[in-house]
């Protein structure tokens, strides 16, 4: 999103979720298949080898998601009339090429939520048996019985994804807002509660902070623009569209973060980050905490005798940490915002300096 980002190596297991999903609802959907057919021992049979994976499955068919028994979900889908089916399968299908609608002038279809297949039951018992393969797989202690490349003996987690992409991209910061990463949460960018054919999809899932995923944020709003015919091409996404490089910050009223692009579709995009995560306000309030943060310091310097209250002691002071800031990069957090701070009052003939350079000598000089 703010950096350019790869799903994890670990993604190989989460393919293998997505092709274990594909084949289940395939096989429901399936005219043939009867609810009456439709048993943990018949889902076990869908991997009968290697018999970790089979067991896996037999008791993933058996266990309960949100009170309700994945196996009786199944059961439902097995029992819809052949258009019902067709239309359980077609959602699935295409929202599973949602990476390709990033490709300039692709002709998919347009990513829908998952009313598109009308009967709310329908749309529930779908919910059911996909988001569980998330709930009841990914954020188990045991996770999904392969490893990372998609091998069975081993297990993939929550924990793994989220200590892969760490790894992998060299990251310590909140991708959407360069805030901390401590304690992330892996979120579904389009919602599984909406699209749920997406749950375990690499590209869906991304580590964020929690502020970011929190109800005031982002949580289950939907980034994408509904009936459009190219619903992403406004939106940035953590993937397939970095807003790395794009970037252009003013700051007005001497406190206030604003995005400004001369591009209209660039900065409509900054505008849906801004209302998906609530941006502008967020950094408004760390630009204010981390500008004040270096006058403190450079105050306490001065004061202390361990900086001379001159221009040039101070802009080397200031260049010192820019330099820093620079090094550390995406281990950092809310490096672009100190950036920022620290390029605004590096020119010793801005009035940013000028201003910076009373307030810190004032009392001190």
């Amino acid at each position: 999103m703010l950096y350019p980002i790869n799903p994890p190596s670990c993604s190989p297991a989460l393919d293998w979720a997505v092709q274990l999903q594909r084949d289940l609802i395939a096989k429901l959907c399936d005219p043939n298949t009867t609810r009456a057919m439709v048993t943990p021992q018949w889902v076990r049979a869908l991997r009968a080898n290697p018999q970790e994976i089979a067991d896996w499955l037999e008791g993933f068919a058996g266990r309960k998601f949100e009170g309700v028994q994945v196996i009786d979900a199944m059961k439902y889908i097995a029992n819809l009339n052949t258009d019902e089916k067709m239309a359980a399968l077609n959602y699935f299908s295409n929202n599973h090429r949602f990476t390709d609608e990033f490709v300039l002038g692709s002709t998919v279809s347009p990513t829908v939520d998952v009313s598109i297949v009308g009967n709310p039951q329908i749309q529930s018992a779908l919910k059911t048996i996909l988001v569980a393969f998330y709930k009841n797989g990914l954020l188990y202690l045991d996770g999904f019985p392969i490893d990372g490349n998609g091998n069975p003996g081993q297990c993939t987690n929550r924990n793994v994804f989220v200590d892969a992409f760490k790894k992998d991209n060299n990251i310590n910061v909140c991708p959407l807002c360069d805030g901390d990463l401590n304690g992330p949460e892996v979120d579904h960018w389009l919602p599984e509660s909406k699209y749920p054919a997406l749950s375990c999809h690499p590209k869906n899932l991304v580590p964020i902070c929690h502020d970011c995923n929190s109800p005031a944020n982002k949580h289950d709003k939907v980034p994408l623009t509904a009936g459009h015919a190219q619903p992403f091409e406004e939106w940035f996404h953590p993937y397939e569209r970095t807003a790395n490089g794009q970037m252009n910050l003013e700051i007005r009223d001497g406190r206030n973060v604003y995005f400004a692009s001369d591009d209209p579709l660039i900065q409509k995009r900054f505008e849906n980050l801004d209302w998906l995560i609530n941006l502008a306000k967020r950094w408004s309030n760390i630009y204010q905490r981390e500008k004040g943060l270096y006058i403190k310091t450079l105050r306490g310097q001065i004061a202390r005798g361990k900086l001379r209250p001159e221009p040039d002691a101070v802009l080397e002071k200031i260049q010192e940490w820019k330099e820093g800031v620079e090094d550390r990069g995406i281990e950092d957090s809310y490096s672009i915002i100190k950036s920022k701070i620290l390029e605004m009052i590096s020119n010793p003939e801005s009035a940013d300096f000028k201003a910076l350079l009373q307030e810190i000598t004032n009392g001190n000089s």
